[in-house]
């Protein structure tokens, strides 16, 4: 997930004032009128982009201060701009433009001040024209949205997030405009037991939720506009998706006669192709397939329960043979990896589904479907017959 700041344009706003002469000083202008021995005469400041009245910009806009004497007047004319406590100046001469660039990225949010003065016999100075820099944030929190194929999420996951807007300065009022764009719909906005993709609200956060998974990283996109100003929150809907195989191990550690188990261990990946830790998984079986061998009468009486994976994503799936049945299994020696040479000679199989997001058997997300085949000294998952 990413936050991007969007700066927007404003409109426009002229500032003419009265300027008297007074006596040059090597300070900066404090803002406050002199007696001076010019005549009296009118300046022009204006910032540009123009802003409305309070001047208001967004932040990552440049503001032009202009300064320019009125018709027909010889003088100097400086335009100020104070960037915090430095100054910025520009002088140009009989009755030209002065011009000082503001670069709002590169200030923290927040009010400045611009001052022009003119020379003649005497500086005067203008009144200070005051701009806010605005500045919109936007942040989710839970910072993941995931989707669990309709059913609620398990603990330590989240099918809701909040999103906030912050704004600098915070003493700014206004409502704030939201929209949702998603690839494929799968985030809306909650509003009132509503699903909605566009919403304007006077509180500066909304309520995301996920309708499915999405295809790509940061294929979501919440954008809030607040006095102009805007942020944009790239995000995605995460679900589990699959299962990949780790290490397997083949054996019977018990006593005689040991019959035999094996055990896989399975690794949970998402959509976006991360580990998913801390989350249940269930298994369900289907019927039992017979008469792949002659006179086999081995019985199956599975638990189909559920397991959390690990902080690696990691479970591990053991399937075994007690020491019954025709024919007989056959001892593989001690469990290890990888096996000696292993029987092909298959005894019977099922179908196995793995689904994930619930601890619920038949509930959450399926992430694999298999085949056990049963061997008569180990067994292995395959992917089912057509």
């Amino acid at each position: 997930m990413k936050m991007l700041a969007v700066a927007a344009s404003v409109v426009a706003a002229l500032i003419s004032v009265a300027i008297l002469g007074f006596t040059p000083e090597s300070s900066p202008p404090s803002g406050e009128k002199r007696p001076g021995y010019g005549p009296e005469k009118t300046i022009s400041l204006t910032a540009f982009p123009k802003p409305s009245s309070p001047l208001t910009v967004c932040k990552g806009t440049v503001v032009t201060l202009r300064a320019t004497l009125s018709d027909g007047l010889d003088g100097v004319v400086v335009a100020f701009l104070k960037d915090g406590n430095d100054w910025k100046e520009d002088t140009t001469e009989n009755g030209g433009i002065a011009e000082v660039d503001f670069e709002t990225a590169n200030v923290a949010a927040g009010t400045y001040k611009f001052q022009a003065k003119e020379y003649h016999d005497g500086y005067g100075t203008s009144n200070e024209v005051e701009v806010t820099v605005l500045q919109v944030e936007i942040a989710m929190e839970p910072d993941q949205l995931w989707y669990f194929c309709d059913e609620p999420a398990p603990d330590g996951y989240s099918v809701t997030s909040t999103v906030t807007a912050t704004v600098t300065p915070a003493d700014q009022q206004g409502t704030y405009q939201w929209t949702v764009s998603a690839a494929n719909g799968e985030a809306v906005i909650l509003a009132d037991g509503d699903e909605v993709t566009s919403i304007t609200t006077e509180e500066p956060s909304i309520t995301l939720a996920s309708k499915g998974m999405s295809e790509s990283l940061e294929d979501v996109q919440v954008t809030v506009t607040f006095l102009g100003c805007s942020a944009v929150l790239a995000t995605e809907v995460r679900q589990p998706e699959r299962l990949e195989d780790g290490v397997v191990h083949y054996g019977y550690g018990g006593a005689w006669p040991y019959g035999y188990v094996t055990q896989v261990t399975y690794i949970l990946y998402d959509n976006m192709g991360d580990v998913v830790p801390n989350m249940p998984v269930n298994e369900q079986f289907g019927k039992q397939t017979h008469g792949i061998y002659a006179g086999e009468n081995w019985s199956f009486d599975p638990t189909q329960g559920s397991i959390l994976t690990d902080g690696t994503g990691e479970f591990v799936d053991q399937i075994s043979k007690a020491p019954s049945g025709n024919p007989l299994p056959l001892w593989p020696g001690p469990l290890r990896t990888p096996p000696v040479a292993l029987s092909d000679v298959e005894i019977d199989n099922m179908v196995q589904v793995w689904r994930a997001g619930s601890s619920e058997t038949g509930k959450g997300c399926v992430v694999q479907t298999g085949l056990i085949r049963r061997y008569l000294d180990h067994a292995d998952v395959t992917p089912p017959e057509e």
